[in-house]
């Protein structure tokens, strides 16, 4: 296992190697004008190569709950990632139907849920979850959470509550049918995917109903983009077609990107509901996806066992994975994952839920 302080003796010990020939490293020039006047060249750091390491996660499933250094602590098929402002990770722990909290020193806590599955609104430790897939942090601090199972969308507040924003209608693993309208009426099928934006509206990825729905912050649900019609078109509004829908987040440029999970693409959306295809080919059931201030990409190529990135100029690489199933920390090139799912971006950093391993690892620096 890779630990944080590991990776910072790999990034001093790289960086202090600058006179030292050999793979990677900056060997300083004793020719040249400046070396004639006696002047020393400008030393360029040398690039840390990405490794990857395991934040949380212990494998097999387990029921323990320890507030102690996050390696230790069990989670059940980790799907949906987020951080807040302060760097705390929160994890939509799925099996366990529980929200929980990594801290920036690495403890990690349930913040809402763990009792099971079931619906019950209230105090925070004593709430019910179904099966949570995507969540969001709000601007207010809020953590939303795509309770897919009870095809709700469900806060938990910054006073430590849990309450229900929008849907109705059955629980359980079958559809949930499909209504807009006000959002104690309206009707999602097995949302999986959340994003909130700075003014509170919340968009979600109605996964079953193969649509991008919106709930504004007076608390009304439109559709966005999608007919409800299973395929694969570009276009707006009602003319596009996805097919069952995995994560959902906004990007730096405002617009929505969509893991289109059984289509095997991701795909754009803009705030006015115009719908495109970007190109990344060769993906396989990807489950999530990120998107840095610079306009790169970033997908969890779930079935491919690798997470991948398309560049703003349109090159598609492999950011870490083998593209072998398993269970390996190390050089990004090297690493192993189960099923890479839920991705976030936070500084150096992009956190990954590795649900099979039932782990969070960490590819940093992000390249």
């Amino acid at each position: 296992m890779w630990s944080g302080s590991f990776l910072a003796k790999v990034i001093l010990a790289v960086a202090g190697a600058g006179a030292v020939a050999g793979a990677g490293a900056v060997v300083l020039t004793t020719s040249g004008p400046l070396a004639q006047r006696g002047e020393e060249r400008p030393q360029e750091a040398a690039p840390v190569a990405p490794v990857v390491w395991t934040l949380a996660g212990e494998g097999p499933p387990g029921v323990r709950e320890p507030v102690q250094p996050g390696w230790a602590a069990p989670l059940n098929l980790p799907t949906g990632l987020a951080v807040d402002r302060a760097g705390n990770l929160y994890v939509a722990d799925h099996k366990n139907e529980a929200i929980k909290r990594i801290d920036p020193q690495g403890n990690i806590a349930t913040v809402a849920g763990g009792n099971g599955p079931g619906l019950r609104d209230g105090p925070a430790r004593e709430a019910q979850f179904n099966g949570p897939n995507g969540i969001a942090v709000g601007p207010d601090g809020s953590i939303y959470v795509a309770d897919s199972a009870n095809h709700r969308i469900r806060r938990v507040t910054p006073d430590g509550r849990v309450e229900t924003v929008a849907g109705s209608g059955p629980t359980g693993m079958g559809q949930g049918d499909f209504a807009d309208g006000p959002a104690g009426e309206a009707r999602f099928s097995l949302p999986k995917g959340v994003a909130v934006a700075e003014d509170g509206t919340i968009y979600v990825a109605d996964t079953d109903n193969t649509r991008i729905r919106v709930i504004s912050p007076d608390g009304v649900v439109r559709t966005l983009a999608g007919s409800g019609e299973i395929g694969l078109r570009d276009g707006k509004g009602a003319e596009a077609r996805f097919s069952p829908l995995a994560d959902i987040v906004l990007g730096p440029d405002g617009a929505l990107y969509v893991a289109d999970q059984a289509n095997s693409a991701i795909r754009r959306v803009t705030r006015d509901g115009e719908v495109t295809t970007l190109p990344i080919r060769g993906l396989k059931h990807p489950a999530s996806v990120a998107v840095a201030e610079d306009g790169t990409v970033y997908v969890a190529d779930t079935d491919n066992y690798r997470v991948v990135a398309l560049t703003p100029g349109g090159a598609v690489r492999v950011v870490a994975g083998t593209g072998e199933r398993g269970y390996v920390d190390g050089p990004a090139e090297r690493a192993q994952f189960g099923a890479p799912g839920g991705l976030v971006l936070h500084g150096s950093r992009l956190y990954v839920a590795d649900a099979m391993n039932h782990r969070i690892r960490v590819v940093e620096p992000v390249p």
